[in-house]
């Protein structure tokens, strides 16, 4: 009994968040160390103790398993927003993020973002950085595959690569200033006429 309040004090301190798509693994539950279902998606989160054993025990495989490290957390609360705050005030009242259908008609969504973020990502540090950020690019276009571009941003597709190129040196300061520390000299540069088309918007 110690020793598994050991254990559990051990999950509890971990800084990590550990991730496994092992349908045979998460069908064991929770309280078999196979972990709780992330909604109807077949990704499980699991109990880092649980996940290692699986791991040593050659039960799950390491493609199978991805580990973070932080999360973010939106307050929520009863007199917050229109929604109580939290991630679907983001979503339906912000209109922050995007819904993203895991299936489409050729392709599990899932698979392929799983796929390619454990692959071609590597521990966050300044010389895997660029490398991380196309990784996650990609992963997003993989999500984005059935979306038709409409007419509109075709004709305007000056205005786009201005407002893109904005946006991709925020996000890369971003990252560099709260995941590393540092915002690696991101900068932007905007034409007069881009910076008018850019106020317009």
């Amino acid at each position: 009994d110690d020793d598994d309040d050991y254990d559990d004090d051990d999950d509890e301190d971990s800084p990590f968040i550990w991730l496994h798509r092992d349908a045979a693994l998460g069908s064991r539950g929770p309280s078999k160390g196979g972990g709780t279902q992330l909604g109807s998606s077949d990704i499980w989160i699991i109990p880092e103790n649980d996940a290692i054993s699986a791991l040593k025990s050659g039960f799950l495989c390491q493609e199978d398993t991805m580990v973070f490290s932080g999360v973010c957390i939106w307050e929520k609360g009863d007199d917050l927003g229109q929604v109580g705050g939290g991630l679907r005030e983001q979503v339906d009242v912000m209109k922050s993020f995007e819904i993203v259908n895991p299936m489409d008609d050729d392709h599990d969504v899932m698979e392929l973002v799983w796929d390619i973020l454990s692959e071609k990502q590597d521990v966050l540090v300044k010389e895997t950085f660029d490398d991380n950020i196309k990784a996650t690019m990609e992963a997003w276009s993989v999500c984005m595959m059935d979306k038709v571009t409409s007419q509109a941003a075709v004709e305007n597709d000056g205005k786009l690569i201005a407002r893109e190129g904005l946006s991709d040196a925020a996000l890369r300061a971003w990252l560099g200033a709260n995941l590393l520390g540092d915002p690696l000299g991101t900068y932007v540069e905007v034409r007069n006429d881009q910076r008018q088309e850019l106020s317009e918007q």
